[in-house]
């Protein structure tokens, strides 16, 4: 009996071992299937890092769109691979890849063989594929750029960014033209594997996967577009041809053009944290378009795009501060048809243009009370009218650049009846308009602050004046009346512009500027006078409106609708975007960062409004002369920036890992 009581025992004991085994057993497998899926999320950055030691397997990378594109059984083309899902990768050079279309929820294999022989039908050359140092494609790096760019690196401290800038440099990038500038950037997505998308509005959104799940993500965000002034001299096509740039004294600048550091460094830097692989959270950066002619990028924004709940604006032009305010926006338009006549006998035309004023931008240097080029036309044709008793009459009028700009020229056709006016018109506009000048340099050197020495704009700018008789000899002349020319000039003269408000701490809270003047010399033409105004958050934008309204009612000037309104915004100091920026400028720079609100418009104000649960707040590199031919960047601010903004990443990373750590516990 007792034999047997032992071997039933016996028994038991196994019983039990193998019940214990068997937990055990299921609680690895259990383990290392969560251990497996989260290697699953960090694959794509371990195989980057393959794919730069591995010829072959690099291929294999770039074969990842190709792959997710035959999963859904579409066809494959060339102009397809900047529109499609990212997949993930298991493996890379071995058997089999697996892939996982963001849409797909099936991984599936596909043999890099059959990969490759898809990429040889497309006839893709591999050699274009590889990536230099910086983890740039070739063609894309210096050995992409030209001659004159890659002479001006060598002025420039090595920097990824600044071999971004001098590629973006070379693409012309108007508002309402900038595919060339998205292009390159999809380019640059496919080659890295960073998933991607372009909206209807033209906005490109990309988006670089963490190797840690539990981080979340960041989104940097920047405007394609460039506002294009060039000086009188200057031949340069914005629609075609790059910008010609060179190192003076620590500053990048351009030749004759502005330089667009607003908003392109802003673009160089988002994309350096892309390619930086030390940066171990999710990545977005959102690049909109048309931000200086009405942010139409901003406003077409979908609501549901970005998964960020952090975002920072790249577009502030100041080292060292945080932007968590900015001033809302409309422009508005007043309207008068003139009356007109054929004159009976032979009239005498003047072609009148002045020039190179000092300019600047319509919001952050609205304070200054810099002359605009309209207003000083107009104060020629009245000298000539009223001291030089002549009847001036106005054939034509052009003047102002940007909405975003003070207006730095204007240009005028005028009529007088005898030869003899016509030297004395022109000796009478040459005076007035160098009594003009004097007077501005007087006062503006008896106003400046230490600040405002500092700004190239307010450097004295030699005004030019181009004035000469001219044949219109077969031409039908239509000209304003001689009551309607000096109307023409006094409306000109005395229109809105300048602050409006202005707060106790000296901040200009509205204000409002004559930024285009436009007549034809058609018959029925009418005068279109462009207003831009500005205003805080807190302050209501119809009185405002009415202020514009009523001085065109006053003059018999047609009030349009105003346009392209955005509220202003501001943000709270206790956000995690603004706390991180400030614990990271103390981090690295062992002092503590100022924090502004600008009178200047950031198109936080309409993406804030789209996402209000998303923590904004603005940095940027410094920028002197914005909107003017006298724009400059400092070069050392971009390194500055660039140490600043990483920090401020791995901080709001960290931070929001360890939240989630904790919640999740």
């Amino acid at each position: 009996g007792w034999k047997a009581s032992a071997g039933r025992w016996a028994m038991r004991q196994r019983q039990w071992v193998f019940l214990l085994v068997g937990a055990i057993v299921y609680a690895i497998l259990m383990r290392r299937q969560g251990s497996f899926r989260r290697e699953k999320l960090r694959s794509h950055s371990l195989i980057a890092n393959e794919l730069t030691r591995d010829r072959s397997a690099r291929l294999g990378l770039n074969c990842r769109s190709i792959a997710s594109e035959m999963l859904n059984g579409a066809e494959v083309n060339e102009e397809s691979l900047s529109n499609i899902p990212t997949p993930q990768i298991q493996s890379v050079d071995g058997v089999s890849v697996s892939t996982a279309a963001e849409q797909g929820g099936t991984d599936r294999f596909f043999s890099i063989s059959k990969l490759r022989s898809v990429l040889d039908d497309l006839k893709v050359n591999e050699a274009s594929m590889s990536s230099d140092l910086l983890g740039i494609p070739l063609h894309l790096s210096r050995q992409g750029l030209t001659e004159k760019s890659k002479k001006l690196l060598e002025d420039l401290p090595p920097s990824p960014v600044f071999t971004l800038f001098a590629r973006i440099l070379e693409i012309p990038r108007p508002s309402f033209q900038e595919d060339q500038l998205r292009n390159f950037v999809r380019q640059m997505a496919v080659m890295n594997g960073w998933w991607h998308r372009t909206d209807s509005a033209g906005n490109l959104l990309i988006r670089k996967e963490g190797w840690d799940p539990d981080v979340a993500g960041v989104c940097l965000q920047a405007h394609m577009d460039m506002v294009t002034i060039a000086d009188t001299s200057s031949t340069h096509n914005f629609s075609t041809d790059g910008i010609d740039a060179y190192v003076d004294n620590g500053w990048l600048r351009a030749n004759g053009t502005t330089l667009g550091a607003d908003n392109g460094i802003g673009v160089a830097v988002a994309l350096s944290m892309l390619l930086d692989s030390s940066i171990r959270g999710p990545i977005e950066v959102l690049l909109t378009t048309n931000e200086e002619s009405g942010m139409t990028g901003a406003r077409g924004l979908s609501a549901k795009w970005l998964r960020s709940n952090v975002l920072i604006n790249l577009d502030s032009e100041e080292a060292g501060r945080i932007t968590r305010g900015c001033a809302g926006s409309f422009s508005k338009v007043l309207s008068w048809v003139p009356k007109r006549e054929i004159p009976e006998k032979k009239m005498h035309y003047i072609s009148m243009r002045i020039s190179n004023l000092t300019g600047g931008h319509s919001g952050l240097m609205i304070h200054r009370k810099i002359p605009n080029a309209i207003n000083v036309a107009a104060r020629c044709l009245l000298e000539v009218m009223n001291e030089g008793n002549i009847p001036l009459q106005v054939v034509s009028f052009d003047g102002g650049d940007s909405l975003n700009s003070i207006p730095t020229r204007a240009t005028a056709w005028l009529a007088v009846e005898k030869s003899s006016q016509v030297k004395k018109a022109c000796d009478i506009i040459q005076s007035k308009l160098s009594l003009l000048q004097a007077e501005e340099l007087s006062r503006s050197s008896r106003s400046l602050s230490d600040d405002d020495l500092l700004d190239p704009t307010t450097k004295a700018r030699t005004w030019e004046l181009e004035i000469r008789e001219e044949n219109r000899r077969g031409k039908t002349n239509h000209l304003l009346t001689k009551e309607d020319s000096r109307k023409f000039a006094e409306v000109l003269l005395r229109a809105p512009q300048g602050y409006i408000d202005v707060s106790r701490d000296g901040h200009v809270d509205s204000s409002v500027l004559l930024s285009k003047a436009h007549l034809d010399s058609q018959s029925a033409s009418q005068l279109d006078l462009s207003f831009k105004a500005r205003l805080s958050a807190e302050l209501d934008e119809q009185k405002i409106d009415e202020y514009i309204a009523d001085y065109g009612r006053l003059n018999d000037l047609d009030p349009q609708p105003m346009r392209d309104f955005y509220r202003g915004w501001t943000a709270p100091e206790d956000t995690i975007a603004v706390r991180s920026l400030r614990r990271a400028y103390r981090r690295v720079f062992k002092q503590e960062p100022e924090m502004q609100k600008v009178h200047g418009g950031l198109e936080l104000g309409l993406i804030a409004n789209k996402y209000p649960n998303v923590f904004c707040a603005s940095v940027g590199a410094e920028i002197l002369g914005a909107h003017t031919t006298q724009e400059r960047l400092r070069i050392s601010s971009v390194e500055h920036l660039s140490c600043w903004l990483k920090k401020a990443i791995e901080l709001m990373h960290h931070s929001r890992s360890s939240s989630n750590s904790r919640s999740s516990h």
